[in-house]
């Protein structure tokens, strides 16, 4: 077999694949952890007020910490179903590939009417609407 710019493009092709479906789902296990963080450290302020020793503004602090890492694991998950299925193209011909875009992309596309709708909560929570 020659090695040609064809050759070449596709090893190109594949590895820009390959290192990107890899971050995302790097990315994707960090946000995994953040939320089991957060969720861990939100058990604390609530037993405090549980037992009269807590504050109602420190279990919303931790609620709204815990509720902003679900989203991050939303875009998370989103960012990998964005970098699964432009990979596609490279392994065009997969069933899999085709099947597995098709069902995330229902995912994909509900996460992109999130941002506005983020930032009009981030709006509201500072009382800042405008």
């Amino acid at each position: 077999m020659t090695f040609n710019l064809a050759s070449q493009e596709l090893i190109f092709d594949v590895a820009k694949a390959y290192f990107s479906l890899d971050s995302a789902d790097a990315a994707l296990r960090a946000a995994e952890q953040a939320l089991k963080d957060a969720r861990e450290l939100q058990r604390s302020p609530e037993a405090l007020q549980g037992q009269g020793l807590g504050t109602a503004v420190a279990v919303d602090l931790a609620r709204r910490e815990t509720a902003q890492r679900r989203y991050d694991l939303a875009l998370a998950h989103a960012a990998r179903a964005s970098a699964t299925c432009s990979n596609g193209s490279t392994l065009a011909g997969s069933p899999y590939w085709s099947w597995e875009c098709y069902a995330l992309d229902a995912l994909a596309t509900s996460i992109r009417i999130l941002p506005p709708l983020s930032r009009w909560v981030t709006a509201s929570l500072n009382f800042d609407i405008g």
